[in-house]
């Protein structure tokens, strides 16, 4: 029996910095489109691309090739650091969910024959499409598709190419995925921009099955999404450049901190004029509409007065305030841009009450994020990490920083005209303080007395277990040509896969759909090779379930994993028990399996079970 562990500061957000832990989790979204790929390994942006040999590209199929980022890009050099992302998944849930590394994989095979579950309930003998065994060196071989949509439904999913490797053997598995188009500015051609999960929606199901909280794990990348980005299967040695930051770079000349060296971050930090930015320095700052409670719900899903009062006990913040109070305050813009989702105040598109005051606000103090002055005052300001003590939501210090920016680049404008940099900060911060602007004013109607003096208290008693005051600009930038910030950008090249990739070489390329296995409800292809005489070897004998789990699912294997399974491994030291073989249509064993871990069933759940409590903090 065991149960979960969960830090106290689980789901607090710390932004990314090269080279640490944060690398190696799975909160970063898939791309789509990409704006390219840069190697960090060498203190600063490389263009990266296919591996120039092929090194790390092995034809035996039991042999898992190297993961396919990490290599120098000039030389091919083979890179440690990097993870398949199969492996990457079973890692990730043995420190998230603190299992031993057989629990983990357990959750994964389950979720595996889930998946196939699917297909076989769909397409009986005509599935194509079915996963191997968590096991498989299958998983561990690099072999390249087209993406497709996380939300698509598991038995449409094209995890196979059409036509196997050797005579025999199963059709390859598409374990990574190249990129879906180009970025104006950055690379052109195609590159492996992801590596892909095919069962993610069935991992969410177990977990939950498991007792895992469900907003916890529809939270994870794994299981929100089909596919892995670079920076975490690459140990942090290549990042892929969203469309929106390569976009941004372009434009401001800067990259955000992840896709920066130790050493590049550390010379930027010294050049910037202003301090880092925490969300609750700039409350003081804030104009009383900030303040004003809103007269009746406006929203579902944003922050309650029973949030607030879980947010305040998490921090070890002590009041008197009561329900209805911590309901009032917990309505006021100043709290929910703390504690809610602001959308992009920079941002032409979108609305949001605590977006539109914002924008507002900046207007009465003169300063539009589509200035030509902008982008360098933005550049010598930075949000600070998230602090261990705060539960602030993961945006609020991004917001902060904008704000910051914008209120440099105000006190810019003032300077221009003549003004010493001391008055100019003094009246931009003024100008804020004064401002009579409001938005939504059918909700937000007018101030309740007192309620500003109890937020602010309740923001000074924050930053008290924080240890910041205050925020306050530093000296503000007023000459682009010495003052800028920027970061170099690699010139990215036209990426094709190099001959050795292709069907002259390795053959590790699905160009399109028309190379995938079709799906059991289109036209079949018929094998080109002879079906396999083998029959499955002698089993041990039945192992009892640690508990009931239910009518075991069909699971795909292939001859080769079946006898190494048989005669035992280090995820089941005993053999899979319960196996009865069948050859499928494509020559590939379906095997009725009844999983059993060391630990046992039960085990897993209780430790999956105690998740909940630990996430609210109970002691």
């Amino acid at each position: 029996m065991f149960k979960i562990h969960t830090p106290s500061k689980y789901r607090r957000y710390t932004p990314v910095v090269f080279g640490s832990a944060d690398f190696h989790k799975a909160y970063f979204k898939p791309l789509l489109k990409s704006f390219g790929l840069t190697f960090v390994g060498d203190g600063g942006q490389v263009p990266h691309g296919w591996a120039p040999t092929d090194a790390g590209i092995s034809q035996d199929p039991e042999e898992p090739d190297h993961p396919p980022w990490n290599h120098h890009p000039e030389t091919g050099e083979l890179l440690p650091g990097g993870k398949h992302t199969i492996d990457f998944v079973r890692d990730d849930l043995v420190r998230r969910f603190k299992l031993t590394p057989e629990e983990a994989e357990y959750v994964l095979q389950r979720s595996i024959d889930r998946y196939n579950q699917k297909h076989q309930d769909e397409y009986g003998d005509d599935s194509q499409h079915t996963l191997p065994n968590f096991d498989s060196s299958q998983w561990r071989k690099v072999h390249v598709g087209p993406w497709y949509e996380h939300n698509m439904e598991t038995h449409m999913r094209k995890a196979r190419r059409g036509e196997p490797q050797q005579p025999g053997g199963p059709r390859p598995l598409i374990t990574y995925a190249y990129n879906q188009g180009n970025v104006e500015g950055g690379a052109t051609g195609r590159w492996i921009d992801s590596g892909l999960i095919h069962m993610n929606q069935e991992i969410g199901e177990v977990l939950q099955e498991l007792g895992a909280p469900a907003d916890v794990v529809k939270d994870l990348n794994y299981v929100q999404y089909n596919g892995l980005k670079p920076g975490s299967l690459s140990g942090g040695l290549v990042q892929s450049i969203s469309p929106r930051d390569g976009k941004e770079y372009l434009k401001t000349g800067i990259l955000p901190s992840q896709y920066l060296s130790a050493e590049q971050e550390q010379q930027i930090s010294e050049q910037r004029m202003h301090p880092e930015i925490h969300a609750h320095q700039i409350a003081e700052l804030l104009p009383d509409s900030f303040y004003y409670p809103a007269s009746f719900k406006i929203a579902a899903g944003g922050l309650t007065g029973e949030m607030l009062r879980e947010e305040l006990e998490s921090m070890g913040l002590s009041h008197n305030y009561s329900d209805e109070d911590l309901k009032q305050m917990a309505s006021t813009r100043a709290l929910k841009l703390l504690f809610q989702n602001t959308h992009d105040i920079n941002s032409d598109s979108g609305v949001g009450s605590v977006k539109m005051l914002t924008r507002g606000l900046l207007n009465d103090i003169d300063s539009h994020h589509d200035d030509e002055t902008y982008s360098l005052h933005r550049n010598h300001i930075e949000r600070a990490p998230t602090h261990e003590g705060t539960k602030f939501h993961k945006r609020a210090n991004l917001v902060a920083r904008k704000i910051g920016a914008h209120m440099s680049n105000a006190a810019g404008k003032l300077i221009a005209q003549g003004m010493s940099q001391e008055e100019a900060k003094e009246q931009v911060a003024r100008k804020m303080r004064e401002s009579k602007v409001n938005h939504y004013e059918r909700a937000y109607q007018g101030p309740k007395e007192g309620l500003r003096k109890d937020v602010e208290g309740l923001i000074a008693g924050m930053m008290d277990i924080t240890g910041h005051e205050k925020f306050s600009l530093g000296e503000i930038p007023t000459d682009a040509a010495t003052q800028s910030i920027a970061t170099p950008m690699p010139e990215f090249p036209h990426y094709a896969a190099p001959d050795h990739w292709g069907p002259g070489g390795h053959d590790r390329i699905a160009l399109g759909e028309h190379e995938m296995a079709p799906t059991g409800d289109e036209v079949r292809v018929v094998p080109s090779y002879p079906r396999p005489q083998t029959t499955a070897p002698a089993l041990p004998p039945q192992v009892p379930p640690m508990m009931d789990l239910g009518p075991p699912p069909l699971q795909q294997s292939n001859p080769t994993d079946l006898a190494r399974r048989t005669i035992g491994n280090p995820v089941f030291p005993q053999g899979i028990p319960d196996l009865q073989g069948t050859f499928d249509p494509s020559g590939n064993i379906i095997v009725n399996r009844s999983l059993d871990v060391a630990s046992g069933m039960d085990a897993i759940k209780k430790k999956i079970g105690y998740f909940d409590g630990f996430l609210r903090g109970l002691k």
